[in-house]
C-alpha cells in the first residue's frame, strides 16, 4: 500500500494511493497507521483522482521525527569524517516540514542552504527495547524525507539541530509505501535533482547502521509508537562537500526519488 495524509476537504484522513489507477481511496477518519499495521481491511468511503487530491506530509499527530546522521559510507568519505561506531541521532519538528509541492524556505540569515534525500523508517507498532532481530515487525513501511540542512547554524556547535529545524526547510512524502511494495535495501536508490541535474545517487546498501538497527538503538532510550520516523541519512553529493558548493536558493526546484516510494518534490522560496 501506498498511504498519504490528506489535506484540503479531507484534511486528516488516510488515503490509499493507487499510481497505476491514478486514483486516491479515502479512508474513515477512525482509520489510523497502527490498525493499519495490525493488518484491518481498510474500507473507503470516497475515491477521487489522484491530481485532485491535497497531500500533507504524512507526519501523524503526535508522531516524532528522529534522524540518523553521518550514515552513509560515501557520505563519511566526502564529508572526511571517520566511520561511527555507534548512531547520532538529532530530532526534527514538525514545524521544520513542508507538504509534498508546498515550498521549502531559504531562511534569510544564511546562504547555506544545503539539499539531503533521506530514506525514512515509518513505525507502525508500538515498542520499547526492541531486539534487532525483531525490529522489522515494528516497521511499517518508509517515506522520503528532505532534511535540507543550514550547514554555518548545523556548525555552531557539536550539536546539529539548529541547522536542522529552520521553519518549514524540510519536506516529507509523498506518502508512506508499506515494507512490502520496497525494493530490497541494497537496490533501493537515492537521488536529489536540482534544477533538473542530479546532485545526489546512493544506494541502501551503502547505510552504515541499517534500518532495524536505528529502529532497535533508539528504541532502548525513547518508546516507539506508531507514525514515529526515523530518517536513515543522506548519501555523497550533498553541495557542502564540493570544493565549490552549489547551495539552494530561491527559484530552485528540488526533486527527491527513491526506489518503491516515487518522487518528492518542492520548490525554494525566500524567507519573506
Amino acid at each position: 500500500m501506498k498511504i498519504a495524509l490528506l489535506g484540503g476537504s479531507h484534511a486528516g484522513k488516510l488515503g490509499l494511493v493507487d499510481t497505476t489507477g491514478g486514483t486516491v481511496s479515502v479512508l474513515s477518519e477512525d482509520m489510523t497507521l497502527a490498525r493499519l499495521a495490525d493488518g484491518e481491511t481498510p474500507l473507503p468511503v470516497a475515491e477521487i483522482p489522484v491530481q485532485d487530491a491535497s497531500l500533507a506530509a504524512p507526519l501523524m499527530p503526535g508522531a516524532r521525527v528522529l534522524c540518523v546522521g553521518l550514515n552513509f559510507y560515501d557520505h563519511a568519505k566526502e564529508a572526511g569524517m571517520a566511520v561511527p561506531e555507534l548512531p547520532s541521532i538529532f530530532p526534527r519538528f514538525r514545524s521544520s516540514f513542508s507538504a509534498p509541492d508546498e515550498a521549502i524556505i531559504a531562511p534569510s540569515i544564511s546562504a547555506q542552504f544545503d539539499y539531503e534525500v533521506e530514506l525514512t523508517v515509518v513505525i507502525g507498532r508500538a515498542g520499547r527495547h526492541i531486539a534487532e532481530a525483531d525490529a522489522a515487525k515494528h516497521i511499517l513501511g518508509y517515506t522520503c524525507l528532505a532534511d535540507n540542512s543550514v550547514r554555518d547554524w548545523q556548525k555552531h556547535s557539536r550539536q546539529a539541530t539548529p541547522g536542522k529545524n529552520f521553519d518549514r526547510s524540510g519536506a516529507i512524502g509523498p506518502w508512506i509505501s508499506t515494507t512490502d511494495e520496497m525494493p530490497p535495501l541494497a537496490e533501493i536508490a537515492l537521488e536529489t535533482f536540482v534544477n533538473g541535474v542530479r546532485r545526489q545517487h546512493g544506494s541502501g546498501g551503502d547505510l552504515i547502521f541499517s534500518p532495524d538497527y536505528c529502529v532497535s538503538y533508539i528504541s532502548n532510550f525513547m518508546e516507539l509508537r506508531p507514525g514515529d520516523m526515523i530518517a536513515l541519512g543522506t548519501p555523497a553529493g550533498v553541495a557542502s562537500g564540493e570544493a565549490e558548493p552549489n547551495w539552494l536558493k530561491p527559484g530552485d526546484q528540488v526533486e527527491l526519488r527513491i526506489s518503491g516510494i516515487g518522487s518528492l518534490r518542492n520548490a525554494v522560496q525566500a524567507e519573506q
